[in-house]
Formats: C-alpha cells, sequence, structure tokens
C-alpha cells in the first residue's frame, strides 16, 4: 500500500521533467553567510545528515535546500563553487523536483491525507514561486482557515522511503516543509534523524522553531535564515521582475525581510498591505461602528497567514512612524511621494501610544495563530486601538 504511495509520486512528476526551472545558489538574494556554509560542506564532502532551517518561507529556506540538494547530486558540478552545472541528468530532475531518490513531506488537509495526495500542486507552486509560504499553499488548494497537519500515515511513508535504496546513486533526501505540523507524532522519527542510513540526508523547514520538539532539534544542524534587506529585495525584484526602482522600494518596505511577500504584492497591487493598514488606523481613529464591522467582516475573509502578514506590515508601519518622530522623513524605507500617511499617523501618536499599539498588534498576531474567531478579534482590537488613539498618556 504505502510503496504504491511512492509509485504515484514518481508517476506525478514525470510531465514536468521537461522543463528546468533551476534554482542556484547565486541567484538566491543574501544569506551569503549560509550559502559559503552549504557550498564549502558539499566542497568537501562534509554535509550533515540532519538540518534545520529556521525562518519565514519568503526568507530563502526552500530555494537553498534546492539548491543543495542540487549541488550535491550534480555529476558535473563546479570544483570552485560547488554550484550544480544545470544540465545533466540529476540537475534537471532536482532542479524540477523530479528525483527518485527526492521525497517531499508537505501538510495536507485531512485525517487520512498524505503527501502525494497533493504533491502536484505543491511542486507547481515551488516550480512557479521558488519563496511561497504556507498561504500561498492554502491558497492552491483552496483552503482558507482549514487545519493541515502531517499525520501518522505520512510519518510511516517517511520510515518506508528511508529504508528504501537509491534509484540513482548513494544519497536520497527527505524534505519535510514545514515541519511543526509534525506535532507529537514526529517522535517517531527520532532515530532516523539521529542515526540516518548511509547516504541519507534529511532537511527539515520551519517558521516556528518553538513547535519543533527539542529531542529533534538536538539531533540536527539548525540555521536560521534571517530578514532580508530592504536593498536586496528592490534589487531582487529589479532583476527579476523588471520593475521601477521606486515601486521596488516600497514593496521592499512592506514586505519587511519577506520575498514572498513584496513579490504577492507585486502580483496583487501595490501597497496593499500598507494601504491596507493605513486605513485600518483611520477607522480605528473615527471608530464608525459600521466601517468597523465592515472591515472586520473582510478582515475575517482574509485567511489566517494574509492576516498575520497585514499585522506584520503594521508593525513594519509603526517602526517607519518612530523613524520619522525621531530621525527625521529622510531615514523613512519609502519613496517620498509615499511618506505622507506615515506622516500624517506620526501626528497622531507619541512614543507610549506607539508601544501600546505594537503590543495590540502582537497580541492580535498571536490570537490569530491560536484560531481566534478574527471578526471578534478585529472589533477588539480596533477599539482598543481607538482608546489609545485618544488617550496619549
Amino acid at each position: 500500500m504505502m510503496g504504491s504511495a511512492f509509485a504515484e509520486v514518481a508517476h506525478i512528476c514525470l510531465p514536468l521533467s521537461e522543463q528546468n526551472q533551476a534554482v542556484y545558489f547565486s541567484q538566491i538574494p543574501g544569506k551569503s553567510d549560509i550559502k559559503q556554509l552549504l557550498q564549502q560542506s558539499v566542497k568537501q564532502d562534509k554535509v550533515p545528515h540532519a538540518t534545520l532551517i529556521v525562518g519565514e518561507a519568503g526568507r530563502g529556506g526552500m530555494p537553498l535546500v534546492r539548491a543543495l540538494i542540487s549541488s550535491i547530486l550534480c555529476q558535473e558540478r563546479n570544483p570552485e563553487t560547488g554550484e550544480s552545472c544545470g544540465q545533466c541528468d540529476n540537475c534537471k530532475k532536482t532542479h524540477n523536483l523530479s528525483h527518485p531518490d527526492l521525497h517531499f513531506t508537505i501538510p495536507v488537509i485531512g485525517a487520512g491525507a498524505r503527501s502525494a495526495d497533493a504533491m502536484k500542486q505543491w511542486r507547481e507552486m515551488m516550480l512557479d514561486s521558488p519563496f511561497a509560504s504556507l498561504s500561498d499553499w492554502q491558497s492552491y488548494l483552496q483552503a482558507e482557515n482549514k487545519q493541515f497537519n502531517i499525520n501518522v500515515l505520512e510519518i510511516n511513508e517517511i520510515i518506508e522511503f528511508t529504508g528504501m535504496k537509491s534509484y540513482q546513486g548513494q544519497e536520497k533526501f527527505l524534505v519535510i516543509w514545514m515541519a511543526e505540523y509534525l506535532q507529537k507524532d514526529g517522535n517517531r522519527l527520532l532515530k532516523i534523524i539521529e542515526e540516518p542510513p548511509p547516504g541519507m540526508y534529511i532537511i527539515l523547514l520551519t517558521e516556528q522553531r518553538e513547535a519543533i520538539l527539542n529531542t529533534i532539534q538536538s539531533r540536527c544542524r539548525t540555521l536560521f535564515t534571517d530578514p532580508l534587506s530592504d536593498e536586496e529585495i528592490k534589487n531582487y525584484l529589479i532583476s527579476e521582475h523588471q520593475i521601477a526602482e521606486e515601486k521596488a522600494q516600497s514593496l521592499a518596505f512592506q514586505a519587511n525581510g519577506n520575498l514572498n511577500t513584496a513579490i504577492s504584492a507585486l502580483q496583487q497591487s501595490d501597497d496593499v498591505g500598507f494601504q491596507t493598514f493605513v486605513e485600518w488606523m483611520r477607522a480605528c481613529y473615527t471608530c464608525s461602528p459600521d466601517d468597523i464591522v465592515s472591515r472586520a467582516d473582510a478582515f475575517a475573509k482574509m485567511g489566517r497567514e494574509a492576516q498575520k502578514q497585514l499585522l506584520s506590515v503594521g508593525l513594519n508601519t509603526l517602526e517607519a512612524i518612530l523613524t520619522s518622530q525621531y530621525l527625521g522623513a529622510d531615514e523613512l524605507r519609502l519613496p517620498v511621494d509615499q511618506q505622507k500617511p506615515i506622516r500624517s499617523l506620526a501626528k497622531l501618536l507619541n512614543l507610549h501610544q506607539i508601544q501600546l499599539t505594537v503590543n495590540l498588534l502582537q497580541e492580535a498576531s498571536e490570537s490569530i495563530q491560536q484560531n481566534a474567531n478574527a471578526k471578534i478579534l478585529y472589533t477588539h482590537f480596533s477599539r482598543e486601538i481607538h482608546e489609545v488613539f485618544h488617550n496619549p498618556q
């Protein structure tokens, strides 16, 4: 039964084999320290057999993993840089996520669901958007607000995969994307992570390190992907998406170190997160009941990941208000013609009020993570922020 699941994955992989969606270390913005570490590990044949990569998807964890695996399996790897050639048979399959010795475990929906059931959609998403997030995955599955999991059935398939011989060489790879969804069942993988079969590499990616069992963390080399700088995001958008520098700068500001956020905003409409937050603050200031209720309805329909992202943009905006107040508008990371909302809010909020608002947004984000009712939450925090606006002491 389980063996048929791997055959199913292999069958799904075939139609994309003619494409070549390459990901190289040199293409990934920032992360120079991690890239150098990984490339050096490959050149010296000292890649750890268990690695935990921590950080938001938009910081580049999955592209790093894809570049690493391609580099290890490449038959004509550059001996100086450790970069994969992109042309050999292994490269074509790994760049397209179709190599038979590469097994992905991903969060899915439903008690009896397996990664194989949704692998075709996930691969399509990753080939199209290498920095894709859990929110993007929800959209692909049309599964807003539904709960993901990596269940015991999938863990059984992982165990079976680790016991199989490699198809095309000595190495094989298990990649667990959003490993925080392993939860307690992840304990069953401890022995495999601690003593993997010869040639087996296990890579876990997570946005929530605290959700990974300590027993798993202690068996892995941990790498942290820091937020990208505005400059790194801006340059990537200009080079890869051919947009004007001013627009790229604006998107980089609201992205808050997350390239996927900037790309998503580019594909939707300019500055949607920033504008939405500013409009919310204006609504909080007046606190019209009809306006708050209407916005609460819209907020609840956004989906949990999008709600969290809006709050993240809000925290970034509050930081910009502080910058405007204490360092001057010249230090703002925004085009001049988009600084007006920042300057307007800066006139309404003092340092104490900004700190209270930051605390409220952080509390709201934690509540969303715990599946609080979004409509009630939005209404409650709108009123709390209204009180902050009108009580400067």
